[in-house]
């Protein structure tokens, strides 16, 4: 079987397609408290014509009949706001963010384009916060620490993770980054009944390479009630990503994790199953997972059913792209890796892992050349 001979995609939860490289309700909500007509003091606060422009839109929401009157309302009101001047558009945006009593559910779903950005918002502070980021980073950046301290709303975290990552580069903000992502996968509510930004903002975990999160990670993953099942197979593509970018630290933690290998020993085989092997670090890793007496055998059935692992989710993400690697550097791993199986199989202590070694061996002669 020669390498690109065949392409599958298929869709998983969090529109995740998974690229396998050769081998709302029609109704919308009400107004969530406040009054749909702003405050004398806060039409002062805006200068000029820009005011009106949200406020005529909250009024019109708050009428709307249905799915389509939302869906309209909002497209116009973006299209408004995009066609004004940067600065007089942020600060409306920021004027009418000021009072979070002010909202509006649309009955629409998170979910993103390509570049990050909201494609639908749950609700118009989200949409707001979006459109803000993109119209103003700087802005949105500095109103993204007053809303991670104060909103219970895990969209509008999501989002304003993303705003303060695009809008304000530097360490000391992926350092801060890391922690309220961790903070927000925590949250109790949130994680037993996320919300699709919940599960996005997952992605400002990989954003940062947060590999202290992994034992946080391994901790959602091997929940396997009901309540925790999107939050678990969030957990384990965030996991998968972070292998892929912290190989050595997320891969040690993971082959050492007794929960894990217990209650998903499959999902960690194919986890283990990224390693590259010409690293002496991550084989060192490949090679006590193996050899772990506690190792199940379905746990090392499916390694030895995918290694290497070539499936690569594909997705549209807050913040990251994914990268797939080249049809080369694919083919170099391997045939390092079917050197290093070669090697195992003549040493005694994999004796008892000669028919998965032989299978993994066999695969890896069908995709490449003699």
């Amino acid at each position: 079987m020669k390498r690109g001979g065949w392409v599958v995609v298929f869709l998983v939860m969090l529109g995740v397609a998974v690229l396998m490289v050769r081998r709302g309700p029609s109704d919308a909500g009400r107004v969530e408290g406040g009054e749909p007509v702003p405050s004398a003091a806060r039409q002062e606060s805006v200068a000029g014509p820009v005011a009106p422009v949200i406020d005529d839109a909250f009024r019109s929401l708050d009428a709307a009949r249905g799915g389509a009157d939302v869906r309209r309302i909002l497209a116009r009101l973006e299209s408004d706001l995009f066609a004004m001047p940067p600065a007089e558009a942020s600060r409306a945006m920021v004027d009418f963010l000021a009072d979070d009593s002010r909202n509006f559910r649309t009955g629409l779903s998170f979910t993103l384009r390509p570049d990050g950005s909201l494609k639908t918002a749950p609700a118009l502070r989200v949409a707001l916060l979006d459109w803000l980021g993109r119209i103003d980073p700087a802005q949105a950046a500095k109103l993204a620490e007053t809303v991670l301290a104060e909103s219970n709303d895990p969209d509008e975290w999501a989002v304003c993770l993303r705003n303060k990552a695009l809008g304000d580069p530097g360490p000391e903000t992926r350092d801060d980054l890391e922690r309220k992502a961790i903070e927000l996968v925590r949250n109790p509510e949130w994680r037993t009944k996320p919300t699709a930004g919940y599960l996005e903002a997952f992605d400002v975990l990989v954003h940062t390479r947060a590999t202290s999160a992994v034992p946080l990670l391994s901790e959602l993953v091997s929940d396997r009630s009901e309540a925790g099942r999107a939050t678990a197979h969030a957990a384990f593509l965030t996991l998968d990503r972070l292998v892929r970018l912290a190989p050595e630290e997320t891969l040690g933690w993971l082959a050492g994790d007794a929960a894990v290998a217990a209650s998903r020993p499959v999902m960690l085989a194919q986890l283990m199953a990224r390693a590259d092997l010409r690293d002496a670090a991550q084989r060192k890793v490949v090679e006590d997972y193996l050899l772990d007496p506690a190792r199940s055998a379905a746990g090392l059935d499916a390694f030895a059913a995918i290694f290497p692992n070539s499936n690569y989710p594909v997705s549209d993400n807050l913040l990251t792209r994914v990268e797939i690697p080249s049809g080369a550097e694919m083919d170099a791993r391997d045939r390092a890796a079917r050197e290093v199986i070669d090697a195992w199989r003549r040493e005694e202590r994999f004796g008892a892992l000669g028919d998965r070694l032989g299978a993994i061996r066999e695969r890896l002669d069908g995709y490449l050349d003699p």
